[in-house]
Parts: C-alpha cells; sequence; structure tokens
C-alpha cells in the first residue's frame, strides 16, 4: 500500500492510504472544505500526465483501466 507524508504537529509523518475510483455524477455548489481546498476536474489521462508521484500515476492508471473494462462489458 503506498504512502504520503502528512504534516503533524512533530513534522511529516508517513500515512498509509488507500485508493477508490469513484464516478461523479452531481457535483455541489459548496463543500465542508471550499475554503481550505480548490477543486479542478481532469481527464483521467490528462491527470496521469500531470502527477509527478509514479505511485499516484500507476493507480490512475488502473482505474482508467476497470473503466475501460466497463465500458467494453456494457456494449
Amino acid at each position: 500500500m503506498p504512502s504520503i507524508g502528512k504534516s503533524s504537529p512533530d513534522g511529516i509523518e508517513p500515512v498509509s492510504i488507500r485508493f477508490f475510483p469513484l464516478e461523479v455524477l452531481k457535483e455541489q455548489n459548496k463543500w465542508a472544505e471550499m475554503k481550505e481546498r480548490q477543486r479542478q476536474w481532469f481527464p483521467i489521462d490528462h491527470a496521469i500526465d500531470m502527477i509527478e508521484d509514479e505511485d499516484f500515476r500507476i493507480v490512475l492508471k488502473a482505474f482508467m483501466e476497470i473503466k475501460q473494462t466497463k465500458k467494453l462489458d456494457a456494449a
């Protein structure tokens, strides 16, 4: 399982992370962290090109394959 560095009072600590593919069907105009985070949407292939961390790119590529497989199953 990949890990990232998370800020804490003691400095940066490694934290294990899990990824879950989600399909967004509706977007809210207001959300809990809207003053702290900027929301941007990208096609998954563009997001893969933008991410510097190879572990994250691998995860997005796997999600892209899942999405493509589901499209084939639906046909």
